[in-house]
């Protein structure tokens, strides 16, 4: 059926009654609706659906739950009997890190990654059929065996030795010991029966391998075997990834957890795709982290390069306002809900519900000043809309403007929550502030200088305003007025893959729109 014509009128709907989504992905996939909510237009659900792709990355509120849940919504009907999310609440991964209060060894990141996603294959696996039949199937009876045992399955802490290097040359022996924990340790590559640790001091750790390490390669071949048997699929989808962050005392140890899940689940997916195509590892993880992380890992590049599919909305080629994927994206979720919207043409329904201007803007480029490009921020800038106006029959520019000051609140929680996955987010944070502190809607190089420099004690985290600066122009606090070779001014913000990728100091700064009522900027 034929979209309606422009000419035709337009039924006068309530704001309330438009579900647009939700902030949080994971309530949004509760909707009774969400199928239909789903927004396709951008290609990504057909494009993570190919067999090489297994990362999910984006910004921030760029729609990766979401994905996620859709995938599993979709499974069934893509061969796959089981498709499992995951969240760091549902794994135990705060027991699992933490291996009975002992460190990682460097060599271990892979392989604990390895068995991770081993035990929630084989746990798929084994929910498919009943005690019965796995009693009388002897793969399907061992790979329960070597499951049921794993929460015995630990490196145990067997022998300690110690020695003084001191004139006295005293020396220590102890058996069985458990006491001895969280000791900053070096490792020594020795693994077999047992793994060794030194410390230069002259304390040297031995640990009895049970079960974690050892059925490693037991486990994988019985898996491997088991699918190639299977008519369907299996999938697994790592998501929130970033909130492991939250939980680890030390960034060097999540840096190295979320590297050595990358590769032991490249290297999996490639063996399971062997013996069953429609089985799949995937990973829903923050693109500026995988950035962070590039320097790493010379190998990480490629990865994202050829196996990732990336959550970017911000297309340049629009000749109309709903050729743009964010309108598009909630004209699409306007139709779903409404049905007396369902077949007005989308040229149409905009014109009718969004006004043509706000502040003397185009509505799409306020939309787009107002957010940084993600889903999220406007469906959340709209909902708050129709929160406070849902008697309205439209939007007005009345209606954005007066709920800006409370969109702005939620956008600085927001970058606020994203610091907190970095090592550095007290400079993040005080960054955030000196920029607020300043109270200026643009500013120079040398204003934002002077200031820091007066007040000093207020950013002990800051020691450099350059790095400051960059900090913010890339998470979208700030952007940059640019003079192009044609004298032609433009705008330039970190988050934009269109933007320039440092900050020129020469240049002008400007504060995010959106963040000037939150900063008392007017």
């Amino acid at each position: 059926m034929s979209n309606i014509s422009t000419n035709k009128f337009v039924p006068r709907v309530k704001l309330e009654n438009i579900n647009i989504g939700q902030t949080s992905g994971e309530n949004e996939a509760r909707n009774p609706q969400f199928e239909s909510l789903f927004y396709t237009g951008n290609k990504k659900y057909s494009e993570i659906c190919k067999k090489e792709k297994f990362i999910i990355r984006g910004r921030k509120g760029t729609g990766k739950t979401i994905l996620a849940y859709y995938i599993k919504k979709k499974s069934k009907q893509n061969g796959i009997c089981s498709c499992k999310i995951n969240t760091l609440k549902d794994i135990e991964l705060q027991k699992l890190v933490h291996l009975e209060n002992r460190e990682f060894l460097d060599e271990e990141y892979e392989s604990f990654w390895r068995y991770c996603v081993l035990v929630e294959l084989g746990r798929s696996i084994l929910e498919k059929y009943n005690s019965f039949y796995i009693l009388l199937n002897p793969k399907l009876r061992k790979l329960k065996k070597i499951i049921d045992s794993r929460n015995s399955s630990s490196l145990k802490l067997m022998e300690v030795n110690k020695v003084y290097n001191t004139s006295n040359k005293k020396s220590f022996d102890a058996k069985s010991v458990d006491s001895i924990k969280n000791k900053n340790l070096s490792s020594s590559k020795n693994f077999g029966f047992g793994v060794s640790r030194e410390k230069n001091s002259g304390i040297t750790e031995k640990y009895e391998v049970k079960g974690y390490f050892s059925d490693i390669e037991n486990l994988e071949k019985l898996i491997l075997n088991i699918l190639s048997k299977e008519e369907y699929g299996y999938m697994i989808i790592y998501d929130d990834l970033d909130e492991l962050g939250d939980n680890l005392d030390e960034h060097k140890k999540y840096k190295r957890l979320i590297l050595g899940m990358i590769f032991a689940i490249q290297d999996l997916n490639n063996k399971i795709q062997e013996v069953n195509e429609n089985s799949k590892v995937i990973i829903s993880i923050r693109s500026d982290i995988l950035d962070s992380l590039n320097k790493h890992s010379s190998n990480l590049r490629k990865i994202i390069s050829d196996n990732s599919v990336n959550l970017y909305w911000l297309n340049k080629d629009c000749s109309h306002v709903t050729d743009n994927l964010l309108i598009d994206l909630i004209l699409s979720k306007i139709q779903a809900s409404v049905p007396e919207y369902k077949n007005i043409d989308k040229k149409t329904l905009f014109k009718s519900l969004f006004p043509k201007d706000i502040s003397s803007k185009l509505t799409v480029h306020y939309l787009l000043d107002n957010s940084m490009g993600r889903p999220r921020q406007i469906i959340e800038f709209l909902n708050i809309i129709i929160r406070n106006y849902g008697n309205e029959i439209k939007f007005t520019p009345r209606q954005f403007r007066s709920c800006l000051k409370y969109f702005s609140i939620e956008l600085y929680k927001d970058l606020e929550n994203e610091f907190s996955v970095f090592e550095n987010k007290e400079e993040l944070n005080e960054s955030l502030k000196l920029i607020r502190d300043l109270r200026k809607p643009e500013f120079k190089y040398r204003e934002i200088l002077a200031h820091y420099n007066v007040n000093k004690n207020q950013y002990k985290n800051i020691t450099n305003v350059d790095n400051s600066l960059n900090l913010m122009y890339s998470f979208g606090v700030i952007g940059m007025y640019i003079k192009d070779d044609d004298k032609r001014h433009r705008v330039s913000w970190g988050y934009r893959e269109d933007g320039d990728d440092h900050i020129d100091i020469d240049q002008t700064f400007l504060v995010h729109s959106a963040l000037k009522p939150k900063f008392n900027i007017n």
